[in-house]
C-alpha cells in the first residue's frame, strides 16, 4: 500500500483506521481536518482518491461468496505480521470452574462495562504502520492505571519501544547484550515497517520499558486546521540513550497473559480485561465495503463476516453484551450481520478524525476514537493483557533469553535449568533471590528449584551446594509469570554461580512447553540446558540443539544486607579407603558459626569410582580414586576428601543341580582383574557331605542339602595386600518319586469346584511345585493352584506334573454332569387347613438319577408350615413330590432350590387356615387341567390332555414364548420360532396340561434363513438335528452339537458363513448328511472327541468348506 500525505484523510476506511499488511501490521495516518479544501488541494485530494481506488480494485465480491461460510481473505501487503500462533484458553477447572467458561461462567461477569467514566489513558495518533505498538501501549497504560500505578494522565512512548526493537540495546548486567543487533532501518522506516504485539510484550518483558512520551516523543505539530503533522526529519534524526531502554522506566514489567479468541470463550477475555485493564487484540480491517459500519462518535461500530488475516491491532477496555447485532447495519450496505448482539468496545489509535462514509457519496463522520466491534468479528485474534508492578520489587534482571520473540520448546524436554554467576553489586556484596520470570503455556503444573553452586556433567546435575524447597504451582493463562520466591530466602554471593530449574509436568512423548527466547542465540555453553530430568540434559548450545535460544527463566534479585558469609569448611575425614559397594559418611564444619546459612552440598569428581549423596553418604562404585569436593552454601568456602576404592575383583552366581551331578563354577571377573583365571582363586565348600569344589571351581554333589561355596583372592595391589573373596550357594537337589492324591476321580455338577490334594513324594523331594493341564476346556479347566472347574457335561483328564525335571505325573478323572436349569410345580399357592398334610408335586430339568438328592426344601416360616425332602413322585418316577405338614393359621412361602450349579430355584405360597376349612386334594401331574401356574411361558394347545405313561391319541402343538414344538408321543420336536431372534435357548423339556415331553429333535428348515441368529443353546436332549435346520443363518459364529446327538441331516449348517467353531460333543454320531457344513467360514474349526477324531474325519469328508480343519 502506497504511503499517504501525513496529514491526509482516510478515505475507505470504515471506522477509526485502516490496516495494510497481511502480516505486519502497518497503518495509515489519519489526521483531523475541518474542511478538506482548506488542508489539501483539489488534485492531492483527486490523486489520493485514485491511489484508492487502485488499492481496491483487487476487493473480492463479497456478496457473490455471502454463503460461504470458508470464504477468508489475505490482508492487504505491507499489513500486520500475524505471529500464527494458537495460545489456548485458561482451563479453571481445577480451581472448580468449568471447561466451557462461557456456559459456565466461573466468574459473573456484569452485562456492561465501559471503563471510561472512571478514567483512562488518552486516545494516541499513531505515525504510519506502528498499531502494534500503539495497541500494546496502550494496554499497559490501562494496566497501570487499573493497579494505581498511574492516573488517566498517563502518556507512555510508543517510539520508545519501536527504536530499542530496531537498535542494539544493553542488558546493564552484560548477559544478553549480544543477542540483539541494529535493523539497519531509518526512525520512519521503523515506524511504517510493521511488527507483533506479541514480540512487542516478549522485549517488554525484560524490563527495557515502558518510558513516558515526555522521555522520547514522536516529533510532530498541530496544524493550523487542526490535526497533526509529524515531523519526519526530527524523527529520523532523533537519537535515544541506552538509559531509555533499561533503567529508566518507573515500573517493571510483571507478567502477560495470552489467548486465542472464540465465541464459546469471551469470559476469558473479560476476566483479563477486568483484572488488566485492558487487552492488545488483533483483526482484520477492511478497506472496501465488505464492513458494516454505523453512525458516528460513540455509535461508530465494525463487524467482519468472514475468515480474513489480521492486519491491525487496537486495544479492548469494555463490553456490552446487549450491544444489538442490527447496529452493525447500515442504509446501502446490505451486507451479513451477526448472528447474535454483544459486542467489544474499542479504543483505537486514531484520535478526533474524520472517517468517509463508504457508502454515502461526500459524507464524514468525526470519530472520539472508540468503535464497536462484534463478539462475532470472524477475524479476531491474539488477545494479550500485560501487568506492571512498582520497580522496587526487584532490582535485577538475570536473563539469557534476548530475542524478540516468544516460541514454545516443542516436545525437547519437561526439564529446564539456567544457571547464572551473581554480578549485579560487586566484590563482597550479596543478592537475594526473590523471583524467577518464566513463559508457561496455558493450565500447565510446573515446580521451580534453586540451586546453589551446580555442577553439570555429561548431561546430569551432579552437584551442588544447596537447594532451595520447590515451589509448585499451575498456569491459567498461556504467557509471561513471576514467581514470588521471597520466602525461600536464597542468598548468592558476588561471583557465586546459582541455578533456576523448572520442571513441567509433561512425560517424554508430549511437550513440555517452556518458552525458547527466540534470537538467544549467544548464550555460552554450561549456561542453559534442557532436557527431560536432571539426569537427562542436554546443553542448549551443543548439537542437535544449537540456535534454540535459552529457555525464559530469569532470576530476580535484590541486594541483601546483614547476611554474613562463611570463612571456611572442614570434613571430618580427608581420605578414605572402599571395598566396591562399601560406604562410609562425611561431615563438615562451617564457620564461623553465625554464618548466615550452614548448609553445604557434596559432589564426586568421578562417579564411576564412588558417589555422594546430599547427606554425605559416599558409597563405593568401581575401582580406582577421585575426591569428594564439599562447597558451602553460599559457595565461599570449599574441602575434599580423597578416596580410594580396592575391586572386589569378581562374583559368583548360585548354582542348583542333583546328586552324583556336577558343575563348573566360572567367576564373573571385574575388568582389573582381567587375565585371572579360576585355578588361581581359592575355593572352599561350606559341607563337602553335601558337595565338595576342587581347586579349579568344579563342585559335585553328592546329597540332598545346600551349601556355600566361598572363592577367595590376595593381592598387594589390586585388592590393596587385603584377602577378598566371592561366595555362592549351590543347592542339591532331591528328584520327585510320585505323586498322590486323595481322590483318583471326582464327580461334579457344572458351575461347582474341587481343589485337588496333591503330594508329591518323597518329602525331601528339593522342588514340589506342580503343573496341572486338563485334556478338555470344554468339559473342565483348572488353575496354577489346581483348583477344578466344572464347565459342561463330560469327561476330561487333569493331569499333574512336576517341575523338578523328574516329569512325574499323575492323572484325575473328572465327570461332570449337568447342573439343575429348571424346576416346575404342579400345584402352587396352596390353602391347607390347620393340622392336616398337603402333597406337592414338581419336575426338575434335565432328568437324570439323583437329582432329588439335588434339590433344597424350605420353608419361610416353619411355625406355620414345614416342608418334607424331596421324593419320587407316585405318579411318575421322574417327576418329585414334598409332603406339607400345616400347624397353624398364617402364611408363608415355600421355596424348592437346586444345590449346585446356577442354583435355580422355584416359590409359591401357602395358606394355613383354622380347622373349619376342608384342605382340597393335591392336584397331581396327571390332573391338571391347564397350564402350570408356576411357568406362565407354557401356553394351553386346546389339544387333548394325555397322562403320563399314556400314548397321546394324537400329535399336538406347544408354544413356549417364541417358540413352536410338535409333540410325537412322549417326545418333542423343536420346529421353529414366530419372531427371528438372535439368541435362542431351546429347552430341554416342555410342559402341557401337566405332561411333560423331552425335546429331541431340531426339526428340518427350524432356522431356515434366519438372519438374525447369532447363538443357539442346543438342549443335552436332542438326539437329531433336521436336514437345512440352520441353512443361511449368517451370523451364526458358533455351535455346540450336545452329547446324544445321532444325525445331523443334510445341509444343516450350509452358508452359515460366519461359522467359525464347531464343537461336537457327541461319541453316538452315526450319520452326517451331504453338504452338512458347506459353506461354513474357511477358518472354521471341527471339534471331535479325542477318540472319535478318525471316524469323524472320514464321518465329515467332503461336507465341510474346503480350508476347515477338524481337531481333536
Amino acid at each position: 500500500m502506497k504511503k499517504r500525505n501525513l496529514f491526509i484523510t482516510m478515505i475507505l476506511a470504515l471506522s477509526i483506521i485502516w490496516q495494510s499488511m497481511p502480516m505486519v501490521y502497518s497503518d495509515v495516518n489519519i489526521v483531523e481536518i475541518e474542511d478538506i479544501s482548506d488542508t489539501v488541494s483539489n488534485n492531492e485530494y483527486a490523486a489520493d482518491v485514485a491511489e484508492d481506488e487502485e488499492d481496491t480494485e483487487e476487493v473480492i465480491d463479497i456478496d457473490a461468496e455471502e454463503e460461504s461460510s470458508d470464504f477468508s481473505f489475505n490482508a492487504p501487503p505491507n499489513g500486520t505480521i500475524s505471529s500464527g500462533r494458537s495460545y489456548g484458553y485458561a482451563d479453571h477447572n481445577a480451581a472448580g470452574g468449568e471447561n466451557n467458561i462461557d456456559a459456565d461462567t466461573y466468574v459473573s461477569f456484569s452485562a456492561k462495562y465501559d471503563p471510561r467514566p472512571k478514567g483512562v489513558s488518552g486516545v494516541r495518533n499513531q505515525y504510519l504502520g506502528s498499531c502494534w505498538a500503539y495497541s500494546v501501549i496502550a494496554a499497559a497504560e490501562s494496566n497501570l492505571i487499573k493497579k494505581g500505578l498511574a492516573d488517566s494522565s498517563v502518556d507512555l512512548s510508543e517510539f520508545q519501544l519501536i527504536y530499542f526493537m530496531n537498535h542494539k540495546n544493553i542488558d546493564p548486567l552484560g548477559i544478553y547484550t549480544n543477542d540483539t543487533s541494529d535493523t539497519g532501518r531509518t526512525n520512519v522506516q521503523m515506524f511504517d515497517n510493521g511488527g507483533q504485539p506479541t514480540a512487542a510484550i516478549s522485549f517488554l518483558s525484560k524490563w527495557t520499558g515502558p518510558v513516558l512520551e515526555s522521555q522520547a516523543p514522536v516529533y510532530s505539530k498541530t496544524l493550523p486546521g487542526g490535526g497533526i503533522e509529524y515531523d519526519e526529519n526530527a524523527i529520523n534524526n532523533a537519537v535515544l540513550e541506552q538509559e531509555l531502554c533499561a533503567g529508566s522506566s518507573n515500573w517493571h514489567f510483571k507478567g502477560a497473559r495470552f489467548c486465542d479468541y472464540d465465541i464459546n470463550h469471551l469470559n476469558n477475555v473479560k476476566e483479563l480485561i477486568s483484572t488488566y485493564g485492558g487487552v492488545s487484540m488483533s483483526y482484520y480491517q477492511s478497506e472496501g465495503s465488505e464492513y458494516t459500519c454505523k453512525g458516528t462518535g460513540e455509535d461508530a461500530s465494525y463487524y467482519f463476516a468472514y475468515k480474513a488475516a489480521a492486519n491491525h491491532a487496537v486495544e479492548i477496555v469494555g463490553w456490552d453484551d446487549n450491544y444489538s447485532k442490527d447496529n452493525f447495519n447500515h442504509a446501502g450496505s446490505n451486507v451479513k450481520l451477526p448472528e447474535a448482539d454483544g459486542a467489544w468496545l474499542v479504543k483505537n489509535s486514531w484520535a478526533d478524525t474524520y472517517i468517509m462514509d463508504p457508502y454515502v457519496a461526500n459524507t464524514y463522520y468525526k470519530s472520539s476514537g472508540y468503535f464497536w466491534i462484534s463478539y462475532y468479528d470472524k477475524t479476531i485474534s491474539e488477545i494479550a493483557a500485560v501487568d506492571y508492578d512498582n520497580k522496587d520489587t526487584y532490582a535485577n534482571l538475570y536473563a539469557y533469553d534476548g530475542g524478540n520473540m516468544i516460541n514454545l520448546s516443542g516436545n525437547r524436554g519437561t526439564t529446564f535449568l539456567n544457571i547464572y554467576e551473581a554480578k549485579a553489586y560487586g566484590t563482597g556484596s550479596v543478592e537475594k533471590i526473590d523471583g524467577v520470570m518464566t513463559y508457561l503455556a496455558a493450565n500447565m503444573p510446573f515446580s521451580v528449584t534453586v540451586y546453589s553452586n551446580p555442577v553439570v556433567e555429561s548431561g546430569k546435575l551432579v552437584g551442588y551446594s544447596g537447594k532451595s524447597e520447590a515451589l509448585s504451582g499451575c498456569s491459567d493463562y498461556e504467557g509471561f509469570y513471576t514467581i514470588d520466591l521471597k520466602s525461600r530466602n536464597i542468598y548468592v554471593p558476588d561471583g557465586m554461580t546459582y541455578g533456576i530449574c523448572i520442571e513441567t509436568a509433561y512425560d517424554k512423548s508430549s511437550d513440555g512447553r517452556l518458552s525458547l527466547g527466540g534470537g538467544g542465540y549467544y548464550q555460552e555453553p554450561g549456561q542453559t540446558y534442557t532436557g527431560y530430568s536432571l539426569n537427562d540434559l542436554a546443553d542448549n548450545t551443543d548439537s542437535p540443539y544449537d540456535k534454540i535460544g535459552a529457555p525464559c527463566i530469569r532470576g530476580l534479585t535484590n541486594k541483601a544486607s546483614g547476611i554474613t558469609l562463611s570463612t571456611s569448611i572442614t570434613l571430618d575425614k580427608h581420605s578414605i579407603t572402599l571395598a566396591e559397594v562399601d560406604s562410609k559418611k562425611l561431615t563438615a564444619n562451617v564457620l564461623p558459626a553465625g554464618t548466615t546459612n550452614r548448609t553445604y552440598g557434596f559432589r564426586s569428581t568421578d562417579n564411576s569410582v564412588a558417589e555422594v549423596d546430599a547427606n554425605g553418604n559416599v558409597t563405593a562404585v568401581g575401582y580406582g580414586e577421585c575426591d569428594i569436593i564439599v562447597t558451602s552454601y553460599d559457595g565461599m568456602s570449599t574441602d575434599k576428601c580423597h578416596v580410594t576404592v580396592y575391586s572386589t575383583g569378581f562374583s559368583l552366581q548360585d548354582k542348583s543341580l542333583l546328586a552324583g551331578n556336577s558343575v563348573e563354577l566360572t567367576p564373573v571377573f571385574t575388568k582389573e582383574f582381567a587375565g585371572i583365571s579360576a585355578d588361581k582363586l581359592t575355593w572352599k565348600s561350606s559341607d563337602v557331605n553335601v558337595a565338595s569344589v576342587d581347586a579349579s571351581g568344579k563342585v559335585t554333589a553328592k546329597t540332598a542339602g545346600c551349601v556355600t561355596v566361598t572363592a577367595s583372592y590376595k593381592d598387594s595391589k589390586l585388592t590393596n595386600g587385603k584377602q577378598i573373596s566371592a561366595s555362592c550357594k549351590v543347592t542339591v537337589g532331591k528328584l520327585a518319586e510320585s505323586i498322590t492324591t486323595n481322590k483318583d476321580t471326582v464327580t461334579l455338577y457344572e458351575g461347582e469346584t474341587y481343589q485337588i490334594n496333591a503330594v508329591v513324594l518323597p518329602e525331601n523331594t528339593s522342588d514340589k511345585r506342580l503343573s496341572y493341564s486338563c485334556s478338555n476346556s470344554y468339559v473342565a479347566t483348572v488353575s496354577e493352584q489346581g483348583v477344578i472347574t466344572a464347565v459342561e457335561e463330560g469327561t476330561a483328564t487333569i493331569t499333574m506334573t512336576t517341575l523338578d525335571g523328574s516329569k512325574v505325573t499323575k492323572d484325575i478323572t473328572v465327570t461332570v454332569l449337568p447342573a439343575i436349569r429348571d424346576i416346575q410345580v404342579y400345584n402352587g399357592n396352596v390353602t391347607v387347613k390347620q393340622g392336616e398334610t398337603y402333597t406337592t408335586y414338581f419336575d426338575a430339568s434335565p432328568s437324570m438319577d439323583g437329582w432329588k438328592d439335588r434339590l433344597k426344601l424350605t420353608s419361610s416360616d416353619p411355625s406355620v408350615a414345614q416342608v418334607g425332602n424331596a421324593v419320587p413322585s407316585d405318579i411318575n418316577p421322574d417327576s418329585g413330590m414334598a409332603v406339607i405338614t400345616a400347624y397353624k393359621a398364617g402364611e408363608t412361602d415355600i421355596t424348592i432350590a437346586s444345590i449346585d450349579g446356577d442354583k435355580v430355584s422355584v416359590t409359591f405360597h401357602v395358606t394355613v387356615t383354622g380347622s373349619d376349612m376342608q384342605t382340597p386334594d393335591p392336584v397331581k401331574p396327571s390332573q391338571i387341567p391347564d397350564v402350570p401356574k408356576t411357568d406362565d411361558t407354557v401356553k394351553p394347545s386346546g389339544k387333548p390332555v394325555t397322562k403320563p405313561g399314556e400314548d397321546a391319541e394324537e400329535n399336538i402343538t406347544i408354544t413356549v414364548g417364541n417358540m413352536y414344538f410338535e409333540t410325537d408321543g412322549n417326545e418333542a420336536v423343536y420346529t421353529g420360532s414366530g419372531k427371528k431372534t438372535s439368541d435362542v435357548t431351546i429347552p430341554d423339556y416342555v410342559y402341557q396340561s401337566g405332561r411333560r415331553y423331552k425335546v429331541t429333535k431340531i426339526d428340518d428348515k427350524a432356522f431356515y434363513k434366519n438372519t438374525k441368529l447369532k447363538s443357539v443353546d442346543i438342549p443335552q436332549t436332542v438326539t437329531e438335528i433336521g436336514s437345512k435346520a440352520f441353512y443361511g443363518c449368517k451370523k451364526l459364529t458358533k455351535v455346540t452339537i450336545p452329547g446324544k446327538v445321532r444325525v445331523i441331516g443334510s445341509k444343516a449348517f450350509y452358508g452359515c458363513k460366519k461359522l467359525k467353531k464347531v464343537t461336537v460333543k457327541s461319541t453316538k454320531l452315526t450319520k452326517v448328511g451331504s453338504k452338512a457344513f458347506i459353506g461354513i467360514s474357511k477358518k472354521a474349526v471341527i471339534k471331535v472327541p479325542k477318540k472319535k477324531l478318525r471316524s469323524y474325519t472320514k464321518l465329515l469328508k467332503g461336507k465341510y468348506t474346503k480350508g476347515v480343519k477338524v481337531k481333536k
